[in-house]
């Protein structure tokens, strides 16, 4: 019976110590692949902080054109209903 359990327990280390070689290697990379996942999360963000701020310049730009426009368009009704009333009173009149 204690021959058993001395053969269970140094299967138990050998399995824990292949668990923690496997971990050891898979899950801690080198430097070098570090450094190289970090400069191009570096570049992607850069990319994406360009993209943006293209996106909200032509945002910017396109509520510019719509401020202009409907600009246009109260400056245009107001000279309208100003020239009605101008025509109503000269017929009044």
């Amino acid at each position: 019976m204690f021959a058993s359990s001395s053969a269970t327990v140094t299967q138990a280390k050998k399995g824990a110590l292949l668990v923690l070689l496997s971990l050891t290697f898979i899950g801690c990379a080198t430097p070098m692949a570090v450094k190289r996942l970090s400069a191009e999360q570096v570049k992607v963000q850069t990319s994406y902080s360009g993209s943006l701020k293209a996106y909200f310049d032509v945002i910017n730009k396109f509520a510019d054109a719509q401020m202009q426009a409907s600009d246009f368009r109260i400056d245009r009704l107001t000279k309208d209903i100003e020239q009605e009333f101008k025509a109503s009173a000269r017929e009044q009149d």
